[in-house]
């Protein structure tokens, strides 16, 4: 949705068609095409409000007129506004940086009801006048509720300019993770939500033409977009308990965590250079070695041909075009065809090393395939993780002291996190060494064990994974069992090698904790307990090694479902209430609304927001608990089932117990009381 523009339309003289032309100018709404609402049946509310706007657009109601604004480098004559301001509910903020250092260049304030937008121009004030200003600012701002857009992003540089930090705010308000709690599968900026609550035409297309009208924009879409996410939290006081509890609580945390940053190891990062360099080499010449010509193994176009052309490997289509494609799921689509079964799980926290493709070559891989998901892991690695913590100097590459990842806390429909800038909760093991504690700093790393099994387990009341997690059972042999239509063992910690369960090993010709049926069984259950269908589920590496077909699947989910029939009733409970009511909320009420009309989408969604969104909210109130606990522990990155936090060498054995405690602390799921255990490392 882009809002209403004016639109010049040229009207020709009906007979003489060499006249002259005469414009005239009628107001357009820019909104989605009616038929993208059947790729993207999501946009249909959105698409929908804009369509309503037409009859306010009649009646005169929409959109308001501009609004006034007045840019000062004087900080006395935004005084009069200040006055205004301290009668107001709230105030918002919007500022113009510089995004390369943080430098502020204009400041814009607005609050309902205001006669015009106030901005102060920083850049060309002098520092007399700026710290005049800074001093109005935060006279209003220690009394006032404050309302940003992104307050993760304005803090630092309201704070670089003028000394106010968070803990100066009154209140903090952030209409983005707002509408994030409400509406999690929308998108969350401004202009988006401008096209929800403004009412005002747009002016995002002003920042390079008219930056001041741009700025007075984002302040009055900041005013409306709080003024209409507050009043739908009204509504949803369990959404709203979210916002406020977690969302907001976790602004202070990431502001000192991208703050503080991350030591980078330099001498690892000089060494991953090369090996990873190496590591692309090997793979180039085992790909050439094979097709007996210099294929090069990173091009898509050369891969693509080889596989398909020469080796008439099936060729694997990209969904909507239907062209041919090597991406990262035809090429592990193709591997699980040929062989041998591998674990996708396993593959992206460890990578493929070039040890572990030689051992899968000599099992049979295919060469070709292997060395494209060797280069293609190096490749990333290269410039996901170790080029980032590089810069050029003089032409030369040099490594950086520190790199400060960015936190998103709202893109994910889920609640989890986005790292980026560098992406550190996708980070392999083999390279998690690239950053380490800083000078007298200790880190506290822990995962959390098989949460979203224990968490089903919970939310069902499945009495065999409640009684298997209770006693430390192998859940991941159990779920096997239960599958194949096998007897479990007598020893259910240890079967592998118990010497009571001999006889049964026997029987069943068990492998061990690599047998490729428990592999296969442990991404099946995972499948299935997302709402997959058993039937499509032959996609699973290790499948056509195992002689599986869709129907050995559908019997397979079937036997498991006969062992585990309130994981069965669970699902069908959750299913009728959330077509029922259009959403599903997980444990502590985080909604998901259900925007589709697709039955098996939906499905897939009920199934898995109670455990994605539900570990989203372990996690985020896990971090918050130890933030008000250890007010001088620093958050360092951390995926949806583990965190690192950063501690004073001389407190880390008591921050270690405190962390401990909390993170066994039992959570209450559906009226028991239930302990999450988590591994710490080191």
């Amino acid at each position: 949705m882009f809002g209403p523009i004016v639109l010049a339309l040229t009207l020709l003289g009906e007979t003489d068609l060499t006249s002259v032309t005469t414009s005239v100018c009628i107001p357009v709404l820019g909104t989605l095409h009616l038929a993208d609402l059947y790729r993207n049946p999501k946009m249909t509310i959105p698409t929908v409000r804009d369509w309503q706007k037409v009859r306010e657009f009649l009646d005169g109601k929409w959109p308001l007129p501009q609004p006034e604004y007045r840019t000062e480098v004087i900080a006395g004559a935004c005084e009069d506004w200040f006055r205004g301001a301290h009668g107001a509910p709230f105030v918002a903020i919007d500022t113009e940086y510089n995004p390369d250092n943080g430098f502020l260049l204009l400041i814009g304030l607005g609050y309902p009801g205001a006669r015009y937008v106030s901005q102060f121009d920083h850049k060309n004030a002098d520092w007399r006048e700026r710290r005049a200003f800074g001093e109005l600012l935060k006279e209003l701002i220690i009394t006032k509720p404050v309302i940003f857009q992104n307050a993760i992003a304005d803090i630092p540089v309201i704070e670089q300019a003028y000394g106010i930090t968070h803990r100066d705010y009154c209140r903090i308000e952030d209409t983005m993770l707002g509408h994030a709690v409400l509406w999690s599968d929308w998108p969350h900026t401004l202009e988006f939500l401008a096209s929800i609550y403004g009412k005002h035409n747009k002016m995002k297309h002003l920042s390079t033409t008219d930056p001041n009208l741009y700025n007075v924009g984002d302040v009055v879409d900041t005013i409306s977009a709080w003024e209409g996410i507050s009043g739908e939290f009204k509504g949803d006081p369990l959404s709203y308990k979210i916002y406020r509890d977690q969302s907001i609580n976790l602004i202070p945390i990431i502001l000192k965590a991208q703050s503080k940053g991350l030591r980078v190891n330099r001498a690892r990062v000089d060494s991953a250079l090369q090996e990873l360099s190496d590591t692309k080499k090997w793979a180039q010449s085992i790909a050439q070695l094979y097709a007996g010509y210099p294929i090069n193994i990173g091009s898509d176009d050369q891969l693509k041909f080889y596989l398909y052309e020469e080796e008439c490997l099936p060729p694997q289509f990209l969904p909507r075009s239907k062209k041919w494609t090597v991406d990262g799921d035809a090429i592990a689509a193709l591997r699980a065809l040929v062989g041998p079964a591998f674990d996708p799980d396993e593959e992206a926290k460890e990578g493929l090393s070039i040890q572990s493709a030689c051992d899968r070559l000599e099992a049979g891989a295919h060469p070709i395939l292997e060395a494209r998901v060797v280069y293609a892991a190096a490749q990333q690695s290269l410039s996901h993780y170790v080029l980032p913590m590089c810069y050029l100097e003089g032409g030369l590459k040099r490594i950086k002291d520190e790199i400060h990842p960015h936190f998103l806390c709202h893109a994910q429909a889920s609640g989890r996190w986005s790292t980026v800038d560098p992406p550190m909760a996708q980070i392999p093991k083999t390279l998690q060494d690239l950053v380490i504690p800083h000078e007298g700093e200790r880190w506290i790393d822990f995962d959390w064990d098989q949460i979203e099994l224990r968490l089903l387990g919970a939310l069902s009341q499945d009495e065999i994974y409640q009684e298997a997690f209770q006693k430390g059972w192998d859940i991941h042999t159990l779920n096997c069992c239960d599958v194949f239509g096998w007897e479990y063992p007598s020893d259910k910690r240890k079967p592998h090698d118990a010497p009571s369960d001999a006889a049964w090993r026997n029987k069943v010709k068990w492998a061990g904790k690599d047998d490729p049926r428990r592999r296969f069984a442990k991404v099946f259950i995972f499948r299935l307990n997302y709402g997959g269908e058993a039937k499509t589920a032959t996609d699973i590496p290790g499948t056509k090694q195992l002689g599986l077909k869709a129907g050995d699947l559908v019997i397979g989910s079937r036997k498991y479902l006969g062992k585990h029939p309130r994981i069965r009733q669970y699902w069908d409970s959750i299913t009728r209430e959330g077509i029922a009511k259009r959403e599903i909320r997980t444990f502590r009420g985080r909604r998901r609304r259900l925007l589709t009309d697709s039955k098996s989408a939906m499905k897939r969604l009920i199934y898995n927001h109670p455990m994605q969104g539900g570990v989203s909210d372990i996690f985020n109130i896990t971090l918050i608990r130890i933030a008000n606990a250890l007010p001088n522990a620093v958050f360092k990155y951390g995926v949806h089932d583990s965190q690192k936090w950063g501690v004073p060498e001389h407190e880390y054995d008591r921050s270690l117990e405190v962390v401990k405690e909390i993170v066994n602390t039992p959570w209450n799921i559906n009226g028991t009381d239930v302990v999450l255990p988590a591994t710490f490392k080191g």
